[in-house]
């Protein structure tokens, strides 16, 4: 089984959110700028989840380049679960921004994983965990195969101890899991 985050690896939820910022406060943000995970801190704006809802609940995200063919040769190898730190409210506009750009068909199942929580999902027998929060990939079993989808927000960790393997693109993490696939 594949743990795959949604936002920072499938959604490209910045593009909207970056887009309202300039829209909003003409201020020309871009994806590199945002080094933390909470907004709050980076844009120095209070209600930055108002905007993160609104770009959620409006379902205009786009995919990020290469998933639909990386979902596709992953299925091939195993089924796909996504674990997203969504809020549960959040599902049915989940549901249907998979459904409008088409990945619902190698989906098996998406789950609303509680953040603050130690949420039962960490502890499923995955063999392959992706996402863009090192805090999120810690929390799965020590046997999943964990991989950090690098974004500008996890600059930051070292992985000195090793936990999990970087990638920049769909393309090398589709080549390094088929590669974890063969040992």
């Amino acid at each position: 089984m594949i743990a795959l985050d949604l936002d920072g690896v499938i959604c490209n939820l910045m593009a909207p959110v970056l887009h309202h910022i300039r829209q909003e406060y003409g201020a020309f943000v871009y994806e590199n700028d945002i080094r933390y995970y909470r907004l709050e801190e980076v844009l120095g704006i209070p209600d930055a989840w108002g905007m993160v809802r609104e770009a959620i609940e409006s379902k205009e995200a786009p995919v990020y380049e290469g998933v639909r063919e990386g979902l596709q040769r992953l299925l091939v190898e195993d089924s796909i679960t996504i674990v997203t730190a969504r809020p549960g409210f959040l599902a049915d506009c989940t549901h249907e921004w998979l459904v409008e750009w088409g990945l619902n068909e190698y989906i098996g199942g998406v789950y609303f994983a509680q953040l603050g929580a130690n949420d039962p999902i960490y502890s499923e027998d995955f063999t392959i965990a992706v996402d863009d929060r090192t805090e999120k990939l810690l929390r799965y079993r020590k046997t999943t195969k964990k991989f950090l989808f690098r974004r500008p927000w996890n600059q930051r960790c070292l992985n000195v101890e090793g936990n999990f393997t970087t990638v920049r693109s769909w393309q090398r993490l589709v080549e390094e899991i088929m590669l974890a696939a063969q040992h």
